[in-house]
């Protein structure tokens, strides 16, 4: 089964190299690799699920198929040999599909291909079935890994930190899914407990198929509307700027009142928008940049109208000047936001006091 899981992999990244002419001394393109059903969060999280399996077959360049496929022939063919082919395979999809899962979740602004959650999982397998019968595999059986598996690690350890495709995610998904599927496989290496095996790959089968069902209704969910934030946002902002500038020209308010102003009718509000914006659930890996964004914007102005009503009170000029520090670096936030056809957030507060 591991040969034939390798070979899958080997003609994938023969025909992905042929239609990309390269991939052999340089990583092929992610638009090539998207279009071969590698891991795009973006398109996986557009009710594409079937890329968190086929990423697993999907290689950037040659060398990660080489590092990868060498430790799979050694690690997959003892982990055969200890779970049987059927468990094999089944650690081997349930860790590759949760090692992807892991990277939309957490990593989302990337692509991600390649068997490495994977082999990730066979290892935390091995680790599981150690825990649960540490003297049934002689030191022997696993001394051959003393090679491939650190090779492994190195290149793709390596090879992450150079192209900065370190993912951490894919490999952690990987990790612990191989491992709960170790602990739930491991078996007496004896003929009952190999007699067991189908009784443990049927729960593991179904904890496999709970995962995918899990992964599927999520993506299937509806995403946070970011934009219409960003709108509501630019609507609140408005409404308090106008609390702000009538408080700001009538005379009759006195600095302390107008900061006392500030903190009964402009924070409260502003507040619970910053809160709002913090629980946003399930926002697209499309959007994920400009709501962080959004939320360093709120979070910066938030301080800045804090500082002013502290230095409208108190007279302290240090927090005037702190407090138009954290307008500056908001408005800076506010021009990345900026688009051409969209109202943006960001108003600069006219006539500090």
């Amino acid at each position: 089964m591991a040969f034939l899981v390798l070979g899958v992999s080997c003609i994938v990244f023969s025909i992905v190299a042929i239609s990309a002419g390269g991939g052999v001394l340089a990583a092929l393109p992610d638009e090539t690799l998207a279009a071969w059903g590698a891991n795009q969060p973006v398109l996986t999280a557009d009710r594409q699920g079937w890329r968190l399996l086929t990423a697993i077959f999907v290689h950037f360049w040659l060398l990660q198929l080489l590092f990868n496929g060498w430790t799979l022939l050694d690690l997959g063919r003892l982990m055969e040999r200890l779970l049987g082919s059927a468990g094999f395979l089944l650690v081997y999809l349930a860790s590759g599909f949760a090692g992807n899962l892991a990277h939309v979740i957490w990593q989302h602004d990337r692509l991600v291909a390649g068997s490495t959650g994977a082999i990730f999982g066979l290892l935390g397998a091995l680790a599981g079935l150690l825990i649960r019968n540490r003297r049934a595999i002689p030191a022997a059986v696993t001394a051959r890994l003393r090679k491939s598996v650190p090779a492994f690690l190195a290149f793709n350890v390596g090879y992450g930190l150079i192209l900065k495709r370190v993912d951490a995610a894919d490999y952690l998904g990987g990790v612990f899914s191989g491992l709960a599927c170790g602990l739930i496989l491991a078996r007496p290496l004896t003929a009952a407990g190999v007699a067991a095996r189908l009784r443990g790959n049927a729960v593991a089968a179904a904890l496999s198929a709970a995962m995918v069902v899990a992964a599927a209704l999520g993506i299937a969910l509806p995403a946070s509307d970011v934009i219409a934030e960003h709108d509501r946002l630019v609507d609140l902002e408005e409404r308090l700027l106008a609390i702000y500038e009538a408080g700001r020209t009538d005379e009759k308010v006195s600095s302390a009142k107008f900061g006392d102003l500030i903190d009964d009718e402009i924070l409260p509000p502003w507040r619970a928008e910053r809160a709002r914006l913090e629980v946003l659930p399930r926002v697209a890996p499309a959007d994920q940049r400009r709501w962080r964004e959004l939320k360093q914007y709120v979070k910066l102005r938030e301080r800045a109208w804090a500082l002013m009503a502290e230095a409208l009170r108190s007279g302290d000029e240090d927090a005037l000047q702190q407090a138009k520090e954290q307008l500056g670096e908001a408005d800076r936030i506010a021009d990345e936001l900026k688009e051409s056809d969209r109202k943006p957030v960001g108003h600069a507060l006219r006539g500090v006091p």
